[in-house]
């Protein structure tokens, strides 16, 4: 058992000796820029994701317009930022039509699928299995987020990843080599004994 783990842990730390030799480097990071009017308006900026064609920001506000004193994770209104070029400033804010924004309940965390079409988030909107599931939602055109070929009625994704308890930053990574498409995400059940 002992040798067994022992092999686990030496096989992850090789790998990452091993990842530059495969040409991968990353960085150096450039210095951050304050993204300033209208994105950061003196509230509350939460977990922002971007549009895989960079002409889209989507943000969640925790507090009411105004009253930085209010905030409430059931107040939380995703919003969508948008612009024409990736070197355009951001536009003004749109909130994501209501069928996303369900008054009184949390909505989070957004994922934006790389091919545009689908948003992932989490929220204790109804009916759920407990605490805040996994949702997501469709749309027809990448570029829309309200009408007929905006964001559908969202979905719950069920009890294979959704627990009585909270799952959150559900972020999909499709493997090109082999098209297995897999979900991450965050969730505070308990986690399954070590069976070694």
């Amino acid at each position: 058992m002992r040798f067994a783990r022992t092999y686990q842990i030496f096989l992850m730390l090789a790998s990452l000796f091993v990842v530059p030799a495969w040409g991968q480097e990353f960085g150096p990071w450039s210095a951050p820029v304050e993204l300033g009017p209208p994105v950061n308006d003196g509230q509350a900026d939460w977990q922002p994701a971007i549009s895989p064609d960079g002409l889209s920001l989507y943000v969640v506000k925790f507090c009411a317009p105004g009253d930085p004193t209010s905030c409430n994770p059931n107040d939380a209104v995703m919003w969508v930022f948008r612009r024409a070029t990736k070197t355009d400033p951001w536009g003004s804010p749109k909130q994501l039509p209501s069928n996303i924004n369900v008054a009184g309940k949390n909505k989070a965390v957004p994922y934006i699928s790389p091919d545009g079409h689908w948003l992932y988030f989490s929220s204790n909107r109804t009916p759920n299995l407990g605490g805040a599931d996994l949702w997501r939602s469709y749309r027809n055109n990448a570029t829309m987020d309200s009408g007929p070929d905006g964001w559908q009625t969202p979905v719950n994704l069920g009890p294979n990843l959704n627990s009585n308890k909270v799952e959150q930053m559900g972020c999909i990574f499709t493997d090109d080599a082999t098209g297995v498409t897999t979900m991450y995400f965050s969730s505070n059940r308990a986690q399954r004994p070590d069976p070694n």
